[in-house]
């Protein structure tokens, strides 16, 4: 039997032929599956994903914070630092944005406007859930502890189960959120639908 881990000698005549063969279906079939294949195909997927996904949210950060408000166009206003006594700072709001000392304010200079984090937000839902093969009315309270965009992870409690799942915000207070969880009585399995609200 041959060794495994003899070394296969360089041969000049399968160097020339898979250097110079360009018109080979066999050498370019194993070229382009050595390249292409479903499992890179995924893994290029991912790759290209994560990266416009960065240079988005990177791009999101260093927008400026867009002011749609008509009552606040072309309005100053001059606030005293209470750290510093004297230490004054100039808001001003014009041509759609907000400045801070004549400087104009981004997203991501602001917890609240940034698209992805951790927060603490109680809500109240009403909705449907599903369980023994039997659908009820469910009314609960419940937490968003983070957000990326427009969706949230949530944990909440009905008066049928306890759930956890993500919900996808259709309005600035209103959400659609689908948990999966398990009923009180005999921790079975449940399935809930609700719209939510935070307080």
């Amino acid at each position: 039997m041959p060794n495994e881990n003899t070394l296969e000698k360089f041969d000049w005549k399968k160097f020339r032929q898979g250097m110079f063969n360009a018109f080979s279906k066999v050498q370019w079939s194993k070229d382009i599956s050595s390249i292409i294949n479903v499992r890179k195909l995924i893994i290029y997927a991912i790759v290209i994903a994560g990266f416009f996904g960065w240079a988005y949210w990177q791009g999101k950060k260093s927008k400026p914070v867009n002011i749609d408000c008509a009552k606040l166009a072309n309005t100053k206003a001059v606030l005293s630092c209470s750290y510093s006594k004297g230490d004054k700072h100039v808001v001003e709001f014009k041509s759609g944005k907000m400045y801070f000392d004549e400087v104009a304010v981004k997203e991501g200079q602001i917890p609240a406007l940034k698209p992805y984090g951790f927060h603490f937000k109680p809500f109240v839902c009403a909705g449907v859930g599903t369980g023994n093969g039997e659908s009820e009315k469910e009314l609960g309270l419940g937490v968003s502890v983070g957000k990326f965009y427009r969706v949230d992870l949530n944990g909440y409690l009905t008066d049928k189960g306890f759930y956890g799942g993500v919900g996808y915000r259709l309005t600035d207070n209103c959400h659609v959120v689908g948990g999966y969880g398990k009923d009180y009585k005999n921790l079975k399995e449940r399935v809930n639908v609700s719209l939510k609200w935070s307080f």
